[in-house]
């Protein structure tokens, strides 16, 4: 599975449409196994959508999104995580936990 996160550095910006990087996580077995970075420099907003489905994500964690943007990845199959942390590789943890964890009904306590 792969998780790509719109991001600024090792932050994550307000709006999809403001960051000026994204961040592909390799995830096995609920692993982070690996990561690349993609600056988007000059990147049109309206084309980022077709660049994280051709780059092989399953899912994307962002702060806020637009609605064109969402759809978009949404036809794609992207799923669109709308993340609470701070930096790219919790984003993924939190998407992870959520998607998995939470859809199981598993409590957290019930894991430790």
């Amino acid at each position: 599975m792969v998780v790509a996160v719109a991001c600024n550095g090792l932050r994550i910006p307000a709006l999809f449409a403001h960051a000026t990087d994204l961040t592909f996580y390799r995830v096995d077995r609920g692993v982070i196994v690996g990561s690349r970075t993609i600056p988007l420099g000059d990147f049109p907003s309206q084309q980022r959508p077709d660049l994280v489905w051709s780059l092989g994500a399953n899912a994307l964690a962002c702060r806020s999104i637009d609605v064109g943007s969402r759809a978009a990845l949404e036809e794609k199959g992207v799923e669109v995580f709308l993340a609470q942390a701070d930096d790219p590789a919790s984003a993924v943890r939190e998407y992870l936990h959520e998607a998995f964890l939470a859809s199981d009904g598993l409590q957290e306590e019930a894991l430790t």
